[in-house]
């Protein structure tokens, strides 16, 4: 990751943004994003949902958001709305990026969350010179990927792959990540306001809606992809959290 951005070059931001979701989406999918973005989450929990991953991000998160990448972004307001500070900006070459939403720091320090909304409030408010501008947000980009301890992060990160791409227990799943299950629970009620398995649930039925809403599978293929037991359940489960059954759903977002 630092290699890739150590790459970049003729960087310049293009706007800055402090946003507050209080709808249960923004989508990506008809037009992919038009320059490369870096999101400060302050506040809640956001699914970036694309069709081959599922990325969970919450508060004090960093995502790089590529250009040209296509994903849902999914708003999980348990807990109210969702606040965040936004900088897209343009580059000749960023070689080595990936090309789908990525956390580059899991729980960014005050001092360098600061810095963040400074170079917001300073391109909305009071614009610097380009090359001020480049310079801070390369300092920022070294302060987001310098290397960290965070012992809690990489069992989360390890825990929520398992629960998205295997029907794995919990117990199990905390035998892989090498923590005690009771520990995996609290970890995840702690950072994600949810338990594992309501985790799971979500963001399976996030990467379902996003399948219905950008291709042509039929709704049996979906609930297969999604590790559903059944079309049923799978049904069952869609009309339960959105509202409307699969067909529904998708039918309202071709119109």
């Amino acid at each position: 990751m630092e290699a890739a951005f150590s790459s970049l070059i003729n960087l310049s931001v293009t706007k800055t943004l402090k946003q507050h979701w209080t709808q249960e989406s923004f989508s990506y999918l008809k037009n992919p994003r038009p320059d490369h973005g870096l999101m400060l989450l302050t506040s809640g929990h956001i699914d970036f949902v694309s069709e081959s991953h599922t990325l969970h991000a919450h508060a004090g998160d960093v995502v790089y958001l590529p250009c040209g990448c296509r994903y849902k972004a999914v708003f999980l307001l348990s807990r109210g709305s969702i606040d965040n500070y936004l900088i897209n900006f343009t580059a000749s070459s960023l070689n080595g990026a990936p090309v789908l939403p990525t956390v580059l720091r899991h729980g960014l320090p005050a001092e360098h969350a600061e810095h963040f909304r400074r170079i917001v409030h300073h391109h909305r408010l009071q614009p610097l010179s380009p090359v001020r501008q480049q310079g801070e947000l390369l300092l920022l980009l070294d302060e987001i990927i310098r290397p960290q301890q965070e012992p809690y992060s990489a069992v989360l990160e390890q825990a929520c792959a398992l629960l998205q791409e295997t029907d794995l227990s919990v117990c199990a799943i905390s035998r892989r990540c090498s923590v005690s299950e009771s520990s995996l629970r609290a970890l995840f009620h702690l950072h994600l306001n949810l338990s594992p398995l309501q985790f799971r649930q979500k963001t399976r039925l996030a990467r379902a809606a996003y399948l219905l809403e950008s291709t042509d599978r039929s709704i049996g293929e979906i609930a297969g992809d999604t590790h559903f037991y059944d079309t049923a359940s799978f049904c069952r489960s869609f009309k339960k959290h959105y509202g409307q059954t699969p067909r529904e759903y998708a039918r309202s977002k071709k119109l």
